[in-house]
């Protein structure tokens, strides 16, 4: 089954330049399979994406934007030039993508599995309790306190 549907794919092209009347099951599973392939490198488990209900919906435009553009550039392939418009939506899905990858783009519907860290306060409680050692900053007792008279 399908993992994006055919107005997904068509909200990215003009219909009346090119209307997809079904999706070409092969092309769908071959930009579906490399999208979750690279998808699931960032921890997140996309064995329940298996159709439109289940398939978030920053994945299933992602699928929609790489389909249309091989779509288009595949229906225009006589064309000694290049396909700008097909380019410029591979090339946006490539950096959704990326950002999904590299943990800057959040996949809202699926919670808690975000990549950023929290931040990190210094010192902390362990680092206070180390001997003071000149080649480590901020290891050793505190210097003072806040709140305290001098």
């Amino acid at each position: 089954m399908a993992n994006i549907t055919v107005e997904d794919v068509q909200a990215w092209l003009e219909e009346t330049k090119l209307e997809i009347g079904s999706l070409d099951s092969n092309l769908e599973s071959q930009v579906a399979t490399e999208v979750l392939g690279r998808v699931s490198t960032a921890d997140y488990d996309v064995t329940g994406w298996i159709d439109p209900g289940t398939t978030p919906k920053l994945i299933r435009k992602i699928i929609a934007m790489l389909y249309a553009g091989w779509f288009y550039d595949r229906q225009y392939s006589e064309t000694s030039d290049t396909n700008d418009y097909a380019l410029r939506l591979k090339e946006a899905a490539e950096a959704l993508l990326k950002g999904i990858v590299e943990g800057t783009t959040d996949i809202v519907e699926v919670p808690g599995t975000t990549t950023l860290i929290e931040p990190v306060f210094f010192p902390t409680d362990d680092s206070s309790s180390v001997p003071f050692n000149p080649y480590v900053p901020g290891d050793g007792p505190a210097a003072f306190s806040m709140g305290a008279r001098f």
